[in-house]
């Protein structure tokens, strides 16, 4: 699985002066890291103790005077430093400085990730630190991804209760492959309104007699009319009203949204609690989506709304078929294990299945690939991203996952001089808006 290190790669430092590249720099005695060092990193987080020790043997720890420079601004080399000990500088082009310490918690991510790189990186103390090759750490990591796959599938137990002796995660593989997985199906008003939409003789007045249809719909439907999201100076009554407010499009995925709220059933009470715990993540992700489309210009603010509440939809696919094993819904270190490992692909079937728009479909395929780097222009799932990140801002699960300004979705969004401070006030001063957006889902 690990490929040859190249040539110099056991790097020395290198003194600002003479411009000497660290990677090509000799260091003498070579002086190689514990395994326990390695798991301080969260990418290395979920290796076995063997994995690490193997690791530690083809990564040596290389060493750095101040004032050395690791990586220059404009680079596109793809090794991954991290930090064991000392004090680095992260300097941008316009001159922002950023300090990293060891000790700190931004230290367990790589250095200025982003390719082609954004920062200079100056040593501000005599440093220790770590080089991996791209396609070693990838390779590494793969083959754990492969290894936990292959132990979820012998260990699972078996479903009494299921029409074959294969377990849980194994009847959805078969299920998935064989195209029998069972899929929830959207409500029929959405798939009504989606269909007189796609004929164009249907006028708006059609329109707001099948939406009457369903008076809990027709409610929320006049509320966001008369939200300060889309208020017209006048009071929105009636349904044709609230359609000629919003607009066809708008109106039908508001509609969408509100209905994809009936997929969150189930009869388990453990189940229930997770898809609760979902759907209010959901709806908080497509809040700030909305709100960060709005302040962009780039993006219709319902799309962005209607691929955040979607973008976990495979998990639901997930709870939803383990609704059927009473012994699975309890077992929630398997459960997450497989909602982990399968959820975008769940998620894409069902959103291709529905027949949604291919940026809805890549942001629930996508939305947990946090280093995601599709191209320059900003796109659904990169508002999932970025929404995500400040979503988990003030909890345990922001430590899980990269900071803004390492991620490419935060720099599409196209603000001049944006940092992660800035981006907070900026949420912060929509929380009414994002408020408003909460309110039409929770009702």
């Amino acid at each position: 699985m690990f490929k040859r290190l190249s040539d110099g790669f056991f790097a020395g430092p290198a003194d600002l002066t003479n411009k000497t590249d660290p990677k090509k720099a000799s260091c003498g005695i070579i002086k190689l890291p514990e395994p326990d060092e390695l798991r301080q990193f969260r990418m290395l987080q979920h290796l076995s103790m063997d994995q690490l020790r193997l690791l530690a043997t083809r990564v040596p720890i290389q060493s750095a005077l101040a004032r050395t420079r690791l990586l220059s601004r404009g680079d596109s080399d793809p090794d991954s430093i991290f930090l064991l000990k000392g004090t680095l500088e992260l300097v941008a082009a316009d001159g922002r400085r950023q300090r990293i310490d060891a000790r700190n918690p931004s230290a367990e991510n790589p250095i200025a990730q982003l390719l082609p790189r954004r920062y200079d990186v100056i040593c501000i103390t005599p440093v220790e630190y770590l080089r991996f090759e791209t396609q070693l750490l990838d390779g590494l990591l793969e083959d754990k991804k492969r290894e936990e796959d292959s132990s979820l599938i012998e260990n699972f137990p078996s479903s009494s209760g299921a029409s074959s002796s294969l377990d849980f995660l194994a009847c959805i593989t078969n299920d998935l492959e064989q195209d029998r997985f069972s899929l929830p199906s959207l409500p029929d008003v959405a798939v009504r309104l989606g269909l007189a939409l796609k004929n164009q003789n249907t006028d708006i007045k059609q329109l707001a007699r099948l939406v009457q249809m369903d008076p809990a719909i027709t409610a929320k439907l006049i509320k966001a009319a008369n939200s300060p999201l889309y208020y017209r100076n006048r009071k929105i009554q009636t349904c044709l009203d609230a359609l000629m407010t919003l607009g066809l499009d708008v109106t039908h995925k508001l509609v969408v949204s509100f209905v994809l709220r009936e997929l969150f059933r189930t009869n388990s009470k453990h189940i229930e609690i997770r898809m609760q715990k979902v759907w209010n993540h959901s709806i908080r992700v497509a809040a700030l989506c909305h709100v960060l489309a709005r302040l962009t210009r780039k993006l219709p603010p319902e799309q962005a709304l209607l691929s955040g509440l979607l973008h976990d939809v495979g998990v639901i696919g997930i709870l939803t078929y383990a609704d059927r094993y009473p012994e699975i819904d309890t077992r929630a270190n398997i459960l997450d294990g497989i909602i982990t490992g399968m959820r975008a692909t769940v998620g894409e079937m069902i959103l291709s299945h529905w027949q949604f728009p291919k940026n809805t479909i890549t942001a629930a395929r996508e939305a947990e690939d946090w280093m995601r780097d599709h191209g320059p222009e900003l796109d659904d799932c990169d508002l999932v991203i970025v929404a995500q990140i400040h979503s988990f801002m003030g909890t345990p699960k922001i430590q899980e996952v990269p900071s803004l300004d390492e991620i490419h979705a935060f720099h599409r969004l196209g603000f001049i001089d944006l940092t992660p401070k800035k981006s907070m006030k900026i949420v912060e001063k929509a929380e009414e808006q994002i408020a408003e957006v909460e309110a039409l889902f929770k009702a």
